[in-house]
């Protein structure tokens, strides 16, 4: 199940793998075309190169370090006192997100240094933050386009719907059971982020009144895609 979305809408489409061809089928791009628009993602593989302007999440990023699980009581010390530094250098980036402007992003970028190149004593964190900093051109995609959130959470939120369907009903057995399946769930979410009433809107459709706005006709234009 491959989820695109933003928040005003949400489309989902099941395919038979996670290629990157696949997915450039999905956005209906050609071969060396590419999206005009942001594409944050997780750090998945088949993502890259489908987007001019690839960026990536930071709370996954920062879920790598929450992960992190230091044997020795000296080591978790240095752990939870960079997690401490980490999580206030996340809001100071959110406060960048509200008001940008150069004296903020040259301080984002200097502490954003500072954190990686610091000499902690543990192993682990510095090679975690090595990893951080060879993405740092995709973790900071922010800075120049300011739209762009920090993180892709309304991808995650979106794909928990077809996830606990899955293990209700174990898939479908049709290619129209498939479409049933993209077709519903991607009209349900998308009422859900228009504060359209799902069930009045099917309503609306199966009894062919269409006295309810179409969700395409009311759908707000955003600058990138999760």
């Amino acid at each position: 199940m491959h989820v695109i979305c933003d928040p005003s809408f949400t489309c989902y489409f099941i395919k038979p793998d996670k290629k990157r061809d696949t997915l450039k089928a999905v956005f209906g791009l050609g071969k060396e075309d590419r999206l005009d628009i942001p594409l944050i993602t997780d750090d998945a593989k088949q993502y890259y190169g489908l987007s001019k302007i690839n960026c990536l999440c930071w709370i996954h990023e920062i879920r790598h370090y929450i992960k992190l699980n230091p044997y020795l009581g000296y080591h978790k010390q240095i752990l939870d006192l960079f997690l401490g530094e980490l999580f206030e250098f996340y809001r100071f980036m959110q406060l960048y997100k509200i008001n940008p402007n150069d004296i903020l992003k040259a301080e984002i970028i200097a502490k954003f240094e500072e954190l990686i190149f610091r000499s902690y004593g543990y192993g682990e964190l510095e090679l975690r933050l090595a990893s951080t900093w060879k993405n740092r051109d995709r973790l900071l995609q922010f800075l120049d386009f300011p739209y762009i959130p920090l993180h892709n959470n309304e991808s995650e939120i979106a794909a928990r719907e077809p996830v606990i369907k899955r293990k209700i009903s174990y898939g479908t057995r049709s290619e129209l059971g498939k479409c049933a399946w993209e077709n519903a769930l991607s009209i349900k979410d998308t009422c859900r982020k228009l504060d359209v009433n799902f069930f009045q809107y099917m309503q609306d459709i199966y009894s062919n009144s269409f006295a309810m706005p179409r969700l395409a006709g009311i759908l707000t234009p955003v600058n990138s895609a999760y």
